[in-house]
């Protein structure tokens, strides 16, 4: 009898549980009259959305796990109850409505079946649809929590004024990411801000990816005709502690797989997010140079296809789970909805109007005018006075946010586009307008104009920009030909730093306030009292909050899509007069290795937290935090004379410039890497089971020579063996390079074909020694978050994956893959198939470890 023998790899999953307690008071409630009902919200809660049924609050939980576990259960138990006095008849979910419609549909009256029950509804504590999600490499599971159970034949309304909830999950059941140490620090603030447990992130944090290579923190992605005019913003956001780097979109299409280049663009991200350390992303053109990616999205009976920033910062699975190049679908795609990382777009097309990008973020980052920065404009219409529904209740919703000291002011039905435009060249930091809207303007309900493109290009309020955001619909449509978001942006004399507009329609749920609404709203809760300061943190930590209610609402997951930034995403907003720091520091320092010492204070008491930032191009790019007594120390090793840059910041405090003078100190050699070249008679790569040639070139950037220059190689994969790990360089006088002698190296046939596999050459010579790090590629990566290929030969297709099943990955919610189809155009005609193995007709497993029934 034939044995076959099955390697079976051990895997320890652990199972735990997090407790957590939801607090809610009734003076959260808002309990307004409309056509004859009791309309109930819940603050920054979302609602049921079946027309016909009780429009209750939905609360959006999110939770976070551990690293490496998937939640396998959810318990949500009320344990204080109170039952609203008096009787309620909670008006019915209305059909959701296009803001640009100037009428709404027809009442749809109560579900009588529902509205004659005596049993409680929704008759649920809470929605779960079994997923576990990824943010910013935390697991984070969102479910939906109702807080009111109510009673229509009685007229009862019950609030859980305290619920327990209980989350088991199974750690070891996936692999966990590994950021780097300033991912870490960026990412946690944002995670612990969006969760219910933020004392937990700490120890849930992925773990860390150890690097001695510099990694990209901000990467501006553009034409390569316009990659030299975003310079000077690289520069400066390097100089603050960002290094910065500008990516063509033509290398990055020759480099990266993608059936288009939009997916191209999202594989290079997930790449430097994962390898790289990027935290930021600047879209760095318009549509036509940095195409957006287009998300379906079917609300009733409209349907569109809608661009969405949000593909290139949610980094999770295909966006196409169904291959069928239609992207961001509820049923058959994969979409996480929680952001990976910080975007932005530049949406420009010339060196003019990237220049005044440029200068507008930096005049307001560095030297802003400060007598308008507690300033808010509200301009709002009537949109639907069928039902009298305004505006009004979104702005005095924001107004309600502001604090102390600060002027609301507001612009009630406007009918000319006077009063917005005066307002703003007046001076306001913020403004919100409520009102219908197209590509070009906002408009009344009838149609009369409040304010079009034309006078966002004619404002003049150059030295106090504005931040805008609206729920008008298509203002931010950044496919046509100038939209009103880019004319704001783009006014080289006035206009918006910032915008956060809609590039589709906008949606109401009147009588409550709808999504485009209540996003408006949550992104001035993070302002002003989540204290986040960077609007690229503050809108996508803000929208985050949802994005359990955008996965199963069809009508909140259109607006999550296309509600885009325009602008810098890591613009700090003032909140107030900035402060102003002083800072203490060398003002020369001599070549080689040492401790820079920076002192900050303000009005004489040290500034804590601050963030000490020093540069040179090229040799030293460090950061360090001020210590309780406002002292930063940063080592630093120049290795050439010249300057040094010092830029210390913090949030709401003026950041501060200097320059060091970097003047020679003992003459040193410093011995670094330039290049590495592999031969392996080939495609100049090592690929799995391959032996090679590497050739390591070494330059000396440093003072003095360097003689009997040699190398030693080590690694600590066990995927690679040397069979020659030492090279000679001889002797290298300052600014000289070498290539010496080969290493040859053999990867085993087992290495995972992408593996990226870290080496540490040890440098040795008569006058010192040291240790560069570099990593190679070995084989081809398979393009990022594909599980699962075609066979697809002859006239039929068959789908395998790297999980042990045949056709899908999953049944049936993560279902990737094509299945098996015969005809090859046909659907497929499998529902589920997998890989089995066995030494006897008894004894026969599948990769589940289960016997077939």
């Amino acid at each position: 009898m034939k044995r076959y023998a099955v390697l079976l790899v051990p895997v320890f999953l652990f199972a735990g549980t997090i407790t957590k307690t939801l607090e809610l008071s009734p003076t959260e409630l808002i309990i307004t009259s409309a056509n004859g009902y009791d309309v109930v919200q819940l603050r920054n809660a979302g609602s049921i959305t079946e027309p016909g049924r009780p429009a209750l609050p939905v609360v959006p939980v999110n939770l976070a796990i551990p690293a490496n576990a998937t939640v396998t259960g959810i318990e949500v138990i009320p344990v204080e109850v109170e039952v609203l006095a008096g009787s309620y008849r909670v008006h019915p979910a209305q059909e959701p409505v296009v803001l640009s419609s100037k009428s709404q549909p027809g009442f749809v009256p109560p579900d009588p079946e529902v509205y004659s029950r005596s049993e409680p509804f929704p008759g649920r504590v809470y929605d779960w649809n079994g997923y576990t999600g990824a943010m910013m490499g935390w697991r984070v599971c969102g479910f939906g929590v109702y807080p009111l159970q109510y009673e229509p034949a009685s007229g009862r309304l019950t609030l859980y004024k305290r619920l327990q909830v209980r989350v088991s999950y199974q750690e070891g059941a996936v692999s966990p990411v590994r950021l780097s140490e300033r991912q870490l620090a960026a990412f946690a603030p944002a995670v612990r801000s969006v969760v219910v447990n933020p004392e937990d992130v700490g120890g849930f944090a992925p773990e860390i990816r150890q690097t001695d290579q510099l990694d990209c923190d901000y990467a501006i992605i553009t034409s390569g005709s316009l990659a030299s005019t975003f310079q000077s913003l690289a520069d400066w956001r390097t100089k603050k502690g960002l290094y910065t780097r500008i990516f063509r979109t033509d290398s990055i299409s020759a480099r990266y797989p993608g059936r288009d280049l939009q997916e191209k663009i999202r594989n290079f991200i997930i790449d430097y997010w994962t390898n790289h350390g990027l935290i930021y992303v600047l879209l760095a053109g318009d549509n036509s140079l940095v195409p957006a990616r287009r998300a379906r999205c079917v609300v009733g009976t409209t349907t569109d296809d809608i661009p969405a920033d949000l593909y290139y910062a949610d980094l999770q699975w295909s966006w196409d789970g169904n291959r069928n190049n239609i992207f961001g679908e509820m049923s058959g795609d994969t979409v996480d909805l929680f952001y990976d990382l910080f975007i932005g777009r530049a949406s420009v097309d010339n060196a003019t109007q990237v220049n005044t990008f440029i200068s507008k973020t930096l005049f307001y980052e560095k030297t802003p005018t400060t007598d308008y920065l507690q300033r808010m404009l509200l301009p709002y219409v009537m949109l639907w006075s069928s039902s009298g529904y305004s505006g009004r209740v979104v702005s005095e919703t924001i107004a309600a946010k502001t604090p102390s000291g600060w002027t609301d002011a507001y612009i009630a039905n406007p009918t000319t586009t006077t009063p917005m435009r005066d307002s703003i060249n007046r001076g306001y930091h913020f403004c919100h307008a409520a009102a219908h809207g197209d590509d070009y303007g906002f408009y009344t309900e009838s149609g009369t104009p409040i304010y079009t493109t034309s006078t966002a290009s004619g404002q003049t309020n150059s030295t106090r920009p504005v931040i805008l955001n609206s729920i008008a619909c298509i203002s931010g449509n950044f496919e046509a030909e100038d939209c009103l978001a880019e004319a704001l942006m783009n006014n080289a004399y006035g206009g918006a730093v910032a915008t956060i507009m809609n590039s589709r329609y906008g949606w109401g749920t009147p009588p409550t306030m709808g999504p485009s609404e209540k996003l408006d709203c949550i992104f001035y809760d993070y302002y002003f009292i989540g204290d986040t300061v960077e609007i690229g943190r503050n809108h996508c930590s803000s929208k985050s909050v949802y994005g359990y209610i955008a996965q199963s609402q069809a009508v909140w997951r259109w607006c999550y899509y296309e509600l885009n930034l325009f602008g810098d995403p890591a613009l700090p907003m003032w909140n107030g007069v900035p402060g102003t720091m002083s800072v203490q520091n060398r003002d020369t320092v001599t070549t080689g290795a040492q401790s820079f010492q920076v002192t900050v204070t303000s009005g004489g008491s040290p500034v804590v937290g601050a963030l000490v930032c020093c540069y040179k191009p090229g040799e030293v790019h460090e950061v360090g935090y001020t210590n309780g007594s406002g002292i930063a120390t940063v080592t630093i090793n120049p290795l050439t004379t010249g300057t040094m840059y010092l830029t210390v910041s913090r949030k709401q405090y003026l950041p501060v410039e200097k320059t060091v003078v970097v003047v020679p100190g003992t003459p040193q050699p410093y011995i670094t890497i330039i290049r590495t070249f592999v031969d392996d008679g080939g495609n100049n790569q090592l690929d799995p089971g391959e032996t090679a040639d590497l050739y390591v070139t070494v330059k000396n950037i440093g003072s003095a020579p360097a003689t009997n220059v040699a190398g030693r190689l080590r690694t600590a994969s066990g995927y690679i063996t040397m069979s020659d790990s030492t090279a000679s360089y001889g002797t290298l006088n300052a600014n000289d390079t070498a290539r010496g002698d080969r290493y040859r190296l053999t990867a085993s046939a087992s290495t995972p074909p992408g593996s990226q596999v870290s080496f540490t050459l040890n440098i040795t010579s008569n006058e010192g020694s040291w240790n560069p790090t570099f990593s190679l590629t070995v084989g081809t990566p398979q393009q990022p978050g594909q599980l699962w290929v075609n066979h697809d030969t002859g006239n039929c297709k068959l789908s395998v994956t790297a999980l042990g099943s045949i056709g899908f990955t999953e049944p049936p919610s993560l279902d990737l893959g094509a299945g098996f189809c015969y005809p090859k155009t046909s659907a497929s005609h499998l529902y589920y198939s997998s890989l089995l193995v066995g030494n006897s007709e008894s004894y026969v497993v599948d990769r589940f470890y289960g016997r077939p029934a």
